[in-house]
């Protein structure tokens, strides 16, 4: 058993006040960043539509490629990832930080396909839950540049604990880094 002094509660409470203000630092500067724009950024992909994990949710998400270039098979992203409140699971509003492996990407098909993970910082709005980390590798799969369906595993570190999930829904964009006026 842990007996917990003044000097040790202060210590603790202290070091929960720096890393929140770090926290808010870094998401505001996350935020800013997506909405007016990085450089090498070309269009900022959104996606609204719904989540299933254990129940339905909503699901809305803004993510910018850093890369957006046809020659390469790969890119980064910076964005903000939300989920409406779920008390069976962490759900809330995450910034979050991306790598997407193209696995088919090819300017004459209508389709694109390509192997993501993102992590991201959690802020959760169950009472239940604690904000924490989490990461979400998944398969995307696009089509026509304004469906997609994402489907993979969110796993919460604090909870040491993970659940798969299916998101459908409207939007994406990412076809369009192959869009060209000629």
């Amino acid at each position: 058993m842990v007996c917990l002094t003044r000097n040790n509660l202060n210590d603790k409470l202290r070091h929960i006040y720096c890393c929140t203000l770090f926290m808010e630092r870094y998401c505001l500067c996350l935020i800013l960043a997506v909405f007016f724009g990085i450089s090498g950024a070309v269009a900022q992909i959104f996606s609204l539509g719904m989540k299933q994990d254990k129940r339905p949710m909503f699901q809305a998400a803004l993510n910018v490629p850093l890369v957006f270039n046809t020659d390469k098979n790969y890119d980064f992203t910076v964005g903000v990832d939300y989920t409406s409140k779920n008390s069976k699971q962490p759900s809330g509003l995450a910034p979050q930080l991306g790598f997407v492996r193209y696995i088919v990407d090819n300017r004459y098909k209508d389709f694109l396909v390509s192997a993501n993970v993102q992590t991201g910082y959690l802020f959760d709005f169950n009472k239940g839950m604690d904000n924490q980390f989490r990461v979400s590798p998944h398969l995307y799969v696009e089509y026509q540049g304004f469906f997609h369906c994402r489907v993979g595993y969110d796993y919460a570190m604090p909870l040491q604990k993970g659940y798969p999930f299916v998101s459908i829904g409207i939007g994406g964009l990412m076809m369009f880094r192959h869009f060209s006026i000629m």
